[in-house]
């Protein structure tokens, strides 16, 4: 007969038995889809699935391998280590795997939280950004690809008139890709009797750099001859948009979120159909229109202030910082010295 410490020690066994958790049993292919749902796009949705696949082979598991074999500090370790001590891999790529992980740790988490701990998504490495100086540099595109890129043989821009518009607006101001795509109606301006691009940071999907990328460009004659005005009305017309509508419309996508990809998927996949660019970081890409426009500026000889006021730059002095107040006309006649054998 049993006494009444090992009956009470028998029961207690009993109790924690019965509300002892039941471990789940999910495959790393059900939490990784489930992490994908969160994505639209498509290539984005085949990218982060490779980099997962990647990284399970270095630990020996694939997606049918229950996830509670990846979800644990042994594994999450290993993994770790095996990411911040990759060779020849750049601090910005080290932190987008990091990333991917947490996405498939925090989704496990978020469907099992009594089981998949949320602490272990706390122990992934903090990694540092690429330094500047490590980064490749952009490269301006030589007159050879400018032209090859602009040639009127190419239908692509016949196709894609939103992208012939926007390569040269970068081609003529030096803005970067986000203050282009994200012109406004209401941001073409005249102003004191000029034509102007307004770059401003007034709106959510706007993400401008500095205070000196905030400016008024103006509109140089190569482009209002071309007929930049008679394209961005009648398009207005056709469309009935207000004055806060984009303009390049696909820069914005069906969620109304920016589209960072539009460039990188749509018009760079030309720049490879064309050998203008020949893989991901090969220097070539959106930034080199802004390398192109100081080139030519400095070749028309125009001051450096000059150049400041039209690009965005700070300047490296005070005078050409705080000093420089040029007028649209006189930003204009420096601006329409620059040529492109285009």
């Amino acid at each position: 007969m049993l006494s009444k410490i090992e009956l009470k020690e028998m029961i207690r066994e009993c109790i924690e038995e019965v509300l002892k958790p039941t471990v789940p049993m999910h495959t790393i292919s059900e939490i990784l889809n489930l992490m994908l749902l969160c994505n639209n796009c498509p290539q984005e949705i085949k990218h982060k699935k490779h980099i997962i696949l990647r990284l399970l082979a270095v630990l020996g598991l694939d997606l049918n391998t229950d996830y509670s074999a990846f979800h644990n500090s042994v594994t999450i370790t290993t993994l770790s280590t095996y990411i911040k001590n990759l060779k020849n891999v750049q601090g910005d790529t080290k932190r987008r795997y990091i990333r991917y992980v947490k996405e498939l740790m925090t989704t496990a988490n978020s469907i099992e939280p009594d089981y998949y701990k949320s602490h272990l998504i706390n122990t992934l490495p903090i990694i540092q950004k690429t330094k500047k100086i490590e980064r490749k540099p952009h490269l301006p595109f030589t007159p050879r690809q400018l032209k090859t890129i602009f040639a009127n043989t190419n239908a692509f821009f016949n196709k894609h008139p939103d992208l012939y518009w926007i390569c040269l607006i970068a081609l003529y101001t030096g803005a970067r890709q986000n203050a282009v795509l994200t012109l406004q109606y209401a941001d073409i301006v005249k102003k004191d009797k000029i034509w102007c691009f307004h770059f401003i940071d007034n709106h959510t999907h706007k993400h401008l750099k500095t205070n000196a990328t905030i400016r008024y460009v103006p509109i140089a004659e190569k482009l209002l001859q071309l007929g930049l005005l008679s394209y961005i009305n009648t398009k207005k017309s056709i469309t009935h948009a207000s004055n806060t509508d984009f303009i390049f419309e696909r820069s914005i996508t069906k969620n109304n979120t920016y589209n960072a990809k539009y460039i990188t998927r749509t018009l760079f996949k030309y720049f490879k159909s064309i050998k203008v660019k020949k893989k991901a970081n090969d220097g070539h890409d959106f930034h080199s229109f802004r390398k192109n426009i100081s080139l030519a500026l400095q070749k028309a000889k125009v001051n450096e202030a000059y150049i400041n006021d039209i690009i965005g730059w700070e300047g490296k002095t005070t005078m050409t910082q705080y000093y420089s107040n040029h007028t649209l006309k006189q930003i204009k006649k420096q601006l329409d010295k620059i040529t492109y054998n285009i």
